[in-house]
């Protein structure tokens, strides 16, 4: 057993308490007189009922913080309800700022539109056997993003959009070419909602033997023999 007296009030409660009856035995024969010794008793019995108190103290203050919180819950989610009710009762009011100013509570959050679509890439186009022209690209149009298919011919000045496809497709069979069609140039974009993304870089298509090269023409040149 410990001979020093702990530091700490707790351990030196135990501590004493452990020793008062052998300290009142012996008290003179430990220098001490029975004045110390009573009023020693008494502080560990004051002590000792103190520390009773702390813990049940803590005991109630845990059970009433957990009850707070408890209520506290139950309460948010109930004022949440409320409030996303006035907040569709003002939007569908003729005047919905003086339903806020009445409920002192912030406006709805406006909707931020979302961003276009992104750009296609990878465009391709090659002919089948039937004659028809497919043409493919990559993207990553999330739900909700169709593609638009474009085509320019020779001798025009503009491209013409052939039609449209969803996101899941990312092909197109142009099987609507004029006879005797000898080039095309294709190019898509993506679509959602009325926004759109830049075009994609434009891929042409020659129709038989390779002409002479022209002065400034892409590069990006596929062949159908």
């Amino acid at each position: 057993m410990a001979r020093n007296m702990p530091g700490n009030d707790l351990g030196a409660l135990n501590w004493l308490e452990a020793r008062i009856v052998d300290w009142n035995t012996n008290q003179a024969a430990i220098g001490l007189t029975s004045g110390q010794v009573i009023d020693l008793a008494q502080d560990i019995i004051n002590t000792r009922g103190a520390f009773t108190s702390v813990g049940t103290a803590r005991a109630a203050s845990k059970d009433a913080t957990g009850n707070f919180h408890s209520n506290g819950s139950g309460m948010r989610t109930q004022a949440s309800g409320m409030i996303s009710a006035i907040k569709s009762f003002a939007q569908n009011s003729a005047d919905p700022q003086v339903v806020y100013d009445l409920a002192s509570v912030s406006p709805a959050d406006p909707r931020s539109p979302a961003p276009p679509p992104a750009q296609p890439f990878n465009l391709a186009a090659q002919l089948a056997n039937n004659g028809s022209v497919i043409v493919s690209w990559e993207g990553t149009g999330p739900v909700g993003t169709m593609y638009e298919v474009y085509r320019r011919l020779p001798g025009e000045t503009a491209f013409d959009l052939l039609g449209v496809v969803d996101a899941q497709s990312k092909e197109y069979t142009d099987g609507g070419l004029p006879l005797n069609s000898t080039f095309a140039t294709y190019q898509v974009r993506a679509v959602r909602g009325d926004t759109a993304s830049a075009f994609s870089t434009q891929f042409n298509i020659q129709f038989g033997p390779i002409a002479p090269p022209i002065a400034g023409a892409a590069d990006d040149m596929g062949l159908a023999a």
